[in-house]
């Protein structure tokens, strides 16, 4: 009887601390802005810099935004399933793409020969599959 109650006790003290612990564990969270931190970016600076997120066991990073300004505005889809992203961009991920990129079907990023230095407003692929910007 008391065995019985001792393992009882023990599985009642383990499963507290593991609900402690699941409720002690941080929730990591990563935000970009639309722009630059100025006025209307206080709404999610405010509680970041009151602490109001740490109290909420949220582990938040607020960075800032480029704007629409590297925007990609045409998705055209190639004969081979790849995607071609044209644009108003420098950059896609951490690589350097002007313009245009292509993107496969695993997200691998490929380059667009001869690259453009410069935004692409629109694109039309031809049959033969040459682009015209």
């Amino acid at each position: 009887m008391k065995k019985r109650m001792f393992l009882q006790l023990a599985g009642a003290v383990i499963t507290a601390s593991t609900l402690g612990l699941a409720q002690a564990q941080v929730t990591p969270i990563k935000f970009q802005l639309d722009w630059r931190f100025e006025g209307p970016s206080a709404l999610f600076l405010t509680p970041a810099a009151k602490g109001y997120f740490k109290d909420a066991k949220l582990d938040v990073t607020v960075d800032a935004g480029n704007g629409s300004g590297g925007a990609v505005t045409r998705v055209v889809p190639l004969v081979d399933g790849r995607m071609l992203l044209a644009g108003s961009f420098s950059r896609i991920g951490n690589q350097t793409r002007s313009g245009l990129a292509v993107v496969g079907g695993a997200g691998v990023l490929g380059a667009v020969d001869p690259a453009p230095n410069f935004a692409v407003n629109d694109v039309v692929v031809q049959p033969e599959g040459r682009l015209v910007v």
